[in-house]
Protein backbone atom coordinates (compact mmCIF):
# COMPACT_ATOMS: atom_id res chain seq x y z
CA UNK A 1 0.00 0.00 0.00
CA UNK A 2 1.05 3.54 -0.16
CA UNK A 3 2.65 3.13 3.23
CA UNK A 4 4.98 0.20 2.31
CA UNK A 5 2.88 -2.40 4.35
CA UNK A 6 2.59 -5.79 2.42
CA UNK A 7 -1.21 -7.41 3.20
CA UNK A 8 -1.15 -11.03 2.86
CA UNK A 9 -4.83 -12.95 2.21
CA UNK A 10 -5.11 -16.54 3.60
CA UNK A 11 -7.04 -19.29 3.11
CA UNK A 12 -8.41 -19.88 6.56
CA UNK A 13 -6.48 -17.54 9.00
CA UNK A 14 -7.99 -14.16 8.01
CA UNK A 15 -5.52 -11.52 6.55
CA UNK A 16 -1.74 -10.40 7.69
CA UNK A 17 -0.22 -7.21 7.40
CA UNK A 18 3.45 -6.99 7.12
CA UNK A 19 5.31 -3.72 7.34
CA UNK A 20 7.37 -3.88 10.74
CA UNK A 21 8.22 -7.34 12.41
CA UNK A 22 5.94 -9.20 13.56
CA UNK A 23 3.35 -9.43 11.57
CA UNK A 24 -0.01 -8.03 12.25
CA UNK A 25 -3.05 -10.09 12.12
CA UNK A 26 -6.86 -9.46 11.39
CA UNK A 27 -9.21 -12.19 12.13
CA UNK A 28 -13.34 -12.25 12.79
CA UNK A 29 -11.77 -10.89 16.34
CA UNK A 30 -10.86 -7.64 14.77
CA UNK A 31 -14.18 -7.16 12.48
CA UNK A 32 -13.57 -9.07 9.62
CA UNK A 33 -16.77 -11.18 8.35
CA UNK A 34 -14.85 -14.22 7.73
CA UNK A 35 -10.98 -15.43 7.92
CA UNK A 36 -11.30 -16.68 4.11
CA UNK A 37 -9.25 -13.81 2.58
CA UNK A 38 -10.03 -13.78 -1.41
CA UNK A 39 -8.64 -11.07 -2.38
CA UNK A 40 -6.52 -8.37 -0.83
CA UNK A 41 -6.72 -4.77 -2.08
CA UNK A 42 -5.05 -1.21 -1.33
CA UNK A 43 -6.59 1.47 -3.30
CA UNK A 44 -5.58 5.28 -3.68
CA UNK A 45 -8.02 6.40 -0.58
CA UNK A 46 -5.69 4.77 2.18
CA UNK A 47 -8.59 2.14 2.32
CA UNK A 48 -7.72 -1.80 2.30
CA UNK A 49 -10.61 -3.75 1.24
CA UNK A 50 -11.05 -7.56 1.64
CA UNK A 51 -12.97 -10.39 -0.26
CA UNK A 52 -14.13 -12.81 2.01
CA UNK A 53 -16.28 -15.59 1.79
CA UNK A 54 -19.25 -13.67 3.94
CA UNK A 55 -18.49 -10.28 2.37
CA UNK A 56 -16.45 -7.61 2.22
CA UNK A 57 -14.50 -6.00 4.52
CA UNK A 58 -13.35 -2.69 4.49
CA UNK A 59 -9.92 -0.99 6.70
CA UNK A 60 -10.23 2.63 6.81
CA UNK A 61 -8.72 5.11 9.73
CA UNK A 62 -8.11 2.04 12.16
CA UNK A 63 -11.49 0.71 12.12
CA UNK A 64 -13.07 -2.30 10.05
CA UNK A 65 -16.88 -1.92 8.25
CA UNK A 66 -18.33 -4.47 6.60
CA UNK A 67 -20.66 -4.63 3.25
CA UNK A 68 -22.61 -7.70 2.47
CA UNK A 69 -25.60 -8.34 -0.10
CA UNK A 70 -27.86 -5.89 2.10
CA UNK A 71 -25.54 -3.05 0.27
CA UNK A 72 -26.29 -4.74 -3.20
CA UNK A 73 -23.44 -7.59 -3.67
CA UNK A 74 -24.39 -9.95 -6.22
CA UNK A 75 -23.32 -12.18 -3.76
CA UNK A 76 -21.44 -13.37 -0.39
CA UNK A 77 -18.63 -14.61 -1.72
CA UNK A 78 -15.81 -12.01 -2.57
CA UNK A 79 -13.19 -13.40 -4.79
CA UNK A 80 -11.76 -10.39 -7.30
CA UNK A 81 -11.34 -6.98 -6.62
CA UNK A 82 -9.88 -4.05 -9.36
CA UNK A 83 -9.77 -0.19 -8.82
CA UNK A 84 -9.85 1.55 -11.92
CA UNK A 85 -8.48 4.63 -13.22
CA UNK A 86 -11.52 7.24 -11.90
CA UNK A 87 -11.12 5.20 -8.62
CA UNK A 88 -14.07 3.10 -8.82
CA UNK A 89 -13.81 -0.39 -6.92
CA UNK A 90 -15.06 -3.20 -8.85
CA UNK A 91 -15.95 -6.23 -6.80
CA UNK A 92 -16.11 -10.15 -8.40
CA UNK A 93 -18.43 -12.48 -6.82
CA UNK A 94 -19.83 -15.97 -7.59
CA UNK A 95 -22.67 -14.06 -8.38
CA UNK A 96 -21.19 -11.75 -10.54
CA UNK A 97 -19.88 -7.78 -10.75
CA UNK A 98 -20.33 -4.84 -9.50
CA UNK A 99 -18.98 -1.42 -8.65
CA UNK A 100 -18.92 0.75 -5.50
CA UNK A 101 -20.30 4.13 -5.84
CA UNK A 102 -19.56 5.50 -2.42
CA UNK A 103 -22.89 4.08 -0.48
CA UNK A 104 -24.26 1.24 -2.64
CA UNK A 105 -23.24 -1.91 -5.00
CA UNK A 106 -24.84 -1.90 -8.58
CA UNK A 107 -24.44 -5.27 -9.93
CA UNK A 108 -23.03 -4.99 -14.02
CA UNK A 109 -26.74 -5.17 -15.87
CA UNK A 110 -25.21 -7.55 -18.60
CA UNK A 111 -23.66 -10.32 -16.42
CA UNK A 112 -26.84 -9.99 -14.87
CA UNK A 113 -28.95 -10.67 -17.92
CA UNK A 114 -26.74 -13.17 -18.94
CA UNK A 115 -26.94 -14.95 -15.93
CA UNK A 116 -30.79 -15.16 -15.96
CA UNK A 117 -30.85 -15.55 -19.41
CA UNK A 118 -28.11 -18.96 -19.89
CA UNK A 119 -28.32 -19.57 -16.21
CA UNK A 120 -24.43 -19.48 -16.19
CA UNK A 121 -22.41 -19.51 -12.75
CA UNK A 122 -20.76 -16.07 -13.29
CA UNK A 123 -18.75 -15.69 -10.73
CA UNK A 124 -15.68 -13.41 -11.56
CA UNK A 125 -12.37 -14.53 -10.00
CA UNK A 126 -10.35 -11.44 -11.72
CA UNK A 127 -10.83 -8.23 -13.09
CA UNK A 128 -8.83 -5.98 -15.13
CA UNK A 129 -10.32 -2.10 -15.51
CA UNK A 130 -9.79 -0.98 -19.44
CA UNK A 131 -10.51 2.85 -20.31
CA UNK A 132 -14.28 2.09 -21.30
CA UNK A 133 -15.02 -1.33 -20.37
CA UNK A 134 -13.95 -4.06 -17.98
CA UNK A 135 -12.21 -7.65 -18.30
CA UNK A 136 -13.50 -9.63 -16.54
CA UNK A 137 -12.02 -13.83 -15.60
CA UNK A 138 -14.82 -16.74 -14.77
CA UNK A 139 -15.53 -19.71 -16.16
CA UNK A 140 -14.42 -17.75 -19.41
CA UNK A 141 -12.93 -14.39 -20.26
CA UNK A 142 -15.41 -11.39 -21.11
CA UNK A 143 -15.12 -8.09 -21.80
CA UNK A 144 -17.98 -5.60 -20.79
CA UNK A 145 -18.76 -2.48 -21.30
CA UNK A 146 -19.39 0.05 -18.31
CA UNK A 147 -23.06 0.51 -19.59
CA UNK A 148 -23.82 -2.31 -20.13
CA UNK A 149 -24.09 -2.31 -23.80
CA UNK A 150 -21.91 -5.47 -25.15
CA UNK A 151 -20.35 -8.47 -23.64
CA UNK A 152 -17.45 -9.84 -26.01
CA UNK A 153 -16.81 -13.03 -24.99
CA UNK A 154 -12.83 -14.52 -25.49
CA UNK A 155 -12.63 -17.42 -27.93
CA UNK A 156 -11.12 -20.60 -26.11
CA UNK A 157 -8.19 -22.26 -28.35
CA UNK A 158 -9.13 -25.63 -25.71
CA UNK A 159 -12.39 -24.58 -24.04
CA UNK A 160 -12.21 -27.99 -22.12
CA UNK A 161 -8.62 -27.00 -19.57
CA UNK A 162 -9.03 -23.47 -20.32
CA UNK A 163 -9.79 -22.32 -16.67
CA UNK A 164 -8.96 -18.53 -16.34
CA UNK A 165 -7.49 -17.69 -13.02
CA UNK A 166 -6.27 -14.37 -13.09
CA UNK A 167 -5.88 -11.10 -15.33
CA UNK A 168 -3.21 -8.56 -15.71
CA UNK A 169 -1.07 -6.33 -18.30
CA UNK A 170 2.51 -6.55 -19.50
CA UNK A 171 4.59 -3.13 -21.17
CA UNK A 172 2.39 -3.47 -24.05
CA UNK A 173 -0.60 -2.60 -22.25
CA UNK A 174 -1.89 -6.11 -23.96
CA UNK A 175 -4.55 -8.15 -21.59
CA UNK A 176 -3.15 -10.96 -20.43
CA UNK A 177 -4.74 -14.33 -19.15
CA UNK A 178 -3.06 -16.81 -16.49
CA UNK A 179 -5.63 -20.17 -16.67
CA UNK A 180 -4.85 -24.22 -16.18
CA UNK A 181 -3.50 -24.45 -19.42
CA UNK A 182 -1.02 -21.93 -19.00
CA UNK A 183 -0.93 -18.31 -19.80
CA UNK A 184 -2.13 -16.70 -22.71
CA UNK A 185 -1.99 -13.36 -24.98
CA UNK A 186 -4.80 -11.62 -25.89
CA UNK A 187 -5.24 -10.00 -29.38
CA UNK A 188 -5.99 -6.46 -30.64
CA UNK A 189 -9.58 -7.27 -31.17
CA UNK A 190 -10.34 -8.70 -27.71
CA UNK A 191 -11.62 -12.03 -28.81
CA UNK A 192 -8.04 -14.45 -29.98
CA UNK A 193 -5.08 -15.76 -28.40
CA UNK A 194 -2.12 -14.43 -30.29
CA UNK A 195 0.30 -16.30 -27.93
CA UNK A 196 0.53 -19.45 -25.69
CA UNK A 197 3.07 -19.81 -23.25
CA UNK A 198 4.11 -23.53 -22.15
CA UNK A 199 5.11 -23.13 -18.27
CA UNK A 200 6.24 -26.93 -17.59
CA UNK A 201 9.73 -28.69 -18.31
CA UNK A 202 8.41 -31.77 -20.52
CA UNK A 203 5.53 -29.59 -22.57
CA UNK A 204 3.56 -32.55 -22.40
CA UNK A 205 1.02 -29.72 -20.84
CA UNK A 206 1.23 -25.76 -20.60
CA UNK A 207 1.08 -25.78 -16.64
CA UNK A 208 -1.81 -24.08 -14.52
CA UNK A 209 -0.93 -20.52 -13.30
CA UNK A 210 -1.70 -19.21 -9.72
CA UNK A 211 -0.31 -15.78 -9.85
CA UNK A 212 2.02 -13.26 -12.63
CA UNK A 213 2.87 -9.64 -12.22
CA UNK A 214 4.43 -7.58 -14.91
CA UNK A 215 7.65 -5.81 -14.47
CA UNK A 216 8.16 -2.25 -15.87
CA UNK A 217 10.36 -3.36 -18.73
CA UNK A 218 7.97 -5.76 -19.55
CA UNK A 219 8.88 -8.92 -18.45
CA UNK A 220 6.80 -11.30 -16.84
CA UNK A 221 7.32 -13.63 -13.98
CA UNK A 222 4.47 -16.06 -13.12
CA UNK A 223 4.08 -18.75 -10.20
CA UNK A 224 3.20 -22.19 -11.43
CA UNK A 225 1.72 -25.40 -9.81
CA UNK A 226 4.07 -27.65 -11.71
CA UNK A 227 7.04 -25.88 -12.59
CA UNK A 228 7.93 -23.43 -9.61
CA UNK A 229 8.84 -19.51 -10.87
CA UNK A 230 8.37 -18.68 -14.31
CA UNK A 231 10.13 -15.73 -16.02
CA UNK A 232 8.99 -14.57 -19.95
CA UNK A 233 11.97 -12.30 -21.61
CA UNK A 234 12.16 -11.40 -24.98
CA UNK A 235 10.05 -14.55 -26.22
CA UNK A 236 11.88 -17.11 -23.88
CA UNK A 237 10.50 -18.59 -20.98
CA UNK A 238 12.90 -19.74 -18.32
CA UNK A 239 12.19 -22.04 -15.23
CA UNK A 240 13.51 -21.30 -11.56
CA UNK A 241 11.95 -24.54 -10.03
CA UNK A 242 12.87 -27.61 -9.13
CA UNK A 243 15.42 -29.68 -11.64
Amino acid sequence: DAEGSLWIGTAGGGLARLKDVPFVSYTVHEGLPDESANAVLATRDGSVWVGTDAGLARLARGTVSVLTRAHGLPDSRVIGLAEDHEGTLWVGTEGGLAHWDGTQFSPHPVLRALRDTVRERLWVRSILPDHDAVWVAGARVLRVRRDGTTVTAVRRERPQTFMPTLLFRAGDERPWVGSWDGLVALGDDGETTTRTLYLTRDRRSRGVVYGAQADDDGTIWVATRDAGLARYRQGRVRLYGTA
